[in-house]
């Protein structure tokens, strides 16, 4: 029953932020509304970890355990079914610059008001710009968060490609510093 009200809450946080943030957009984007995107690549050349498969929806890709469930849909889930309510989200939402100009204050005045008004309390908040191996420049956000009297820790990394953000969400009910790091090692923009 817990895994499967995180996974509920996840996906409502999921839906809710991307439609927030779609408002949000203040057409500061590059070339006529397009992104400006790391360079793309034909194909993932980063390999896969053992004990993990690749994900791919085309403009994105990274690797997460090959234990786990995929859910499709406007949101993408990967689910561990094993009980410990460890999950990733994908999302996505028109491009924008508001990740990349985002710190601690404008998370606590644009993020932290949604998160509340599902429930959920935030706290430990992080916003960097950063660039992972694969020299993909992203928003790296984390924070504590507890909804329902589930406490977990929520890391998000927001990379723009082909003309969106896409948002990747890692949630983490039970510590898994290996997932949250092969997440961002593997992840990679491909168109």
């Amino acid at each position: 029953m817990k895994k499967i009200l995180v996974a509920l809450l996840t996906l409502a946080l999921a839906f809710s932020m991307a439609f927030t943030l779609a408002s949000c957009n203040d057409g500061d984007s590059n070339n006529g509304g397009e992104a400006t995107t790391t360079a793309p690549v034909e194909e993932t050349t980063v390999p896969t970890p053992n004990g993990y498969t690749l994900y791919n929806n085309g403009k994105i890709s990274f690797a997460y355990p090959s234990t786990w469930t995929k859910q499709a849909g406007s949101v993408d889930m990967l689910i561990n079914e094993s009980g410990a309510g460890n999950n990733i989200t994908v999302s996505y939402e028109q491009h924008s610059d508001i990740y990349t100009k985002m710190d601690v204050a404008s998370f606590n005045t644009v993020l932290k008001p949604t998160f509340a008004a599902m429930g959920m309390t935030t706290s430990n908040v992080s916003v960097s710009q950063i660039t992972n191996k694969n020299k993909v420049d992203m928003t790296k956000i984390s924070y504590s968060a507890s909804m329902n009297g589930v406490d977990m820790k929520q890391t998000m990394y927001v990379v723009a490609a082909g003309g969106f953000n896409y948002i990747v969400t890692v949630t983490e009910t039970t510590a898994d510093a290996t997932l949250v790091n092969n997440v961002l090692d593997t992840l990679y923009v491909i168109k």
